[in-house]
């Protein structure tokens, strides 16, 4: 009974002897392959650092408003009789766009005109009568009463008629017409709207750190999206005086003509604001920036060493100071020394002492105000 219990435990441990020694065996087979495995090189564009000056811009998010701008409506009840405007046209001020119906106050008007003239000659009469003690103060100031309210009826009937006859009060573009002829207008109702748009307003803020930078008359350049090939100049106009509470940002108001009327307000837009001031450093594309919470970086080609001896191209990691940003462009103020490669494209599939392979035939576009096709 012992030695069967002998030879069960002679052959279990050879077992499990030769399961392990057959693992650690393909463990070293497998290392081996993999050490004797050359790692094809990383296909990379690459661009050589350049320091440039770089004029010290702001930018900040705006809006376009107009010098004057106002929704015309009705202020008397009244039919539309007449319709004197075309929707988008150029109008001067005192323009008739408007006409309602006062054929009844018209002939209030008449009425009134009709009495003013008598009451008018009744003061006469009744002055001179006043004169020759014929008639008492009482009786002549009874006249005088009548007359002079005649007269304010008469001022407040042609009020009513010049309300009822809408006229464009500044000179602008009118916008859609909202009214139609026989249309039945009650106080407040939009009959169009009336914009100046030459000149405009931008407003935009910024952070309040910058408020001994900005002066009046201080230019700004405006971008907007329907014209990505264009740049407009303004100037700023107003600063306000108090600084905005909740975000500690400054107001700003600009002033820009507009003589072709391209720019329309209530359109978004984007304004750089020169400070003067300018940075150097090294300008390089966006796509050579691994980002990374711990740190920005950039891979640096040079020459290296293998385990074999061998000399190769590969690349070094190097953390970088990140400066301002414009479009596809990024400046680099620190980690970087003048003339040393860059990788460009393909930093994503890149670690230290990763052999690579140079291709510039291709090199990605750049540009500091990009113009995407599907914008």
């Amino acid at each position: 009974m012992i030695k069967r219990f002998i030879i069960v435990g002679v052959i279990l441990g050879f077992l499990i002897f030769a399961v392990f020694g057959f693992q650690e065996f393909r463990s070293n087979i497998l290392k081996k392959v993999f050490d004797e495995m050359v790692q094809p090189p990383a296909s990379i564009t690459t661009t050589h650092a350049k320091k440039e000056k770089w004029a010290e811009n702001l930018k900040a998010i705006a809006s376009l408003a107009p010098l004057q701008g106002v929704e015309i409506s009705a202020e008397e009840p009244g039919k539309v009789i007449k319709i004197v405007f075309e929707s988008g046209t150029f109008v001067k001020k005192e323009t008739p766009l408007l006409q309602q119906e006062i054929s009844v106050e018209e002939s209030q008007l008449r009425s009134n005109e009709a009495q003013w003239k008598l009451a008018e000659q009744n003061v006469k009469r009744a002055e001179l009568l006043f004169k020759e003690q014929a008639m008492t103060q009482a009786e002549l100031d009874e006249a005088q009463s009548k007359f002079q309210q005649l007269v304010a009826d008469h001022q407040r009937l042609r009020s009513l008629i010049d309300r009822k006859t809408i006229r464009a009060p500044f000179s602008g573009r009118l916008g859609i017409r909202h009214v139609q002829l026989g249309q039945y207008l009650n106080p407040g109702n939009l009959i169009v709207s009336l914009q100046a748009m030459d000149p405009l307003y931008v407003n935009f803020t910024l952070p309040q750190i910058y408020l001994n930078q900005i002066k009046i008359n201080q230019s700004f350049t405006l971008l907007v999206d329907a014209y990505p090939q264009e740049k407009f100049t303004g100037f700023i106009s107003a600063i306000e005086p108090q600084i905005d509470l909740a975000t500690r940002n400054i107001k700003l108001q600009g002033t820009l003509q507009n003589p072709e009327e391209k720019l329309r307000p209530g359109m978004f837009a984007t304004v750089q604001l020169s400070l003067g001031s300018s940075i150097e450093g090294f300008v390089v594309p966006q796509t050579a920036i691994q980002y990374a919470p711990y740190g920005d970086s950039v891979f640096i080609v040079e020459a290296m060493t293998g385990p074999d001896g061998k000399i190769f191209q590969g690349v070094r990691q190097q953390f970088v100071k990140l400066g301002p940003t414009r479009g596809d462009l990024v400046t680099i103020l620190d980690g970087l020394k003048e003339g040393e490669e860059i990788a460009t494209t393909g930093v994503f599939k890149l670690r230290p002492k990763v052999p690579v392979s140079i291709n510039n035939q291709i090199q990605p576009q750049t540009s500091q105000n990009p113009t995407p096709e599907n914008q």
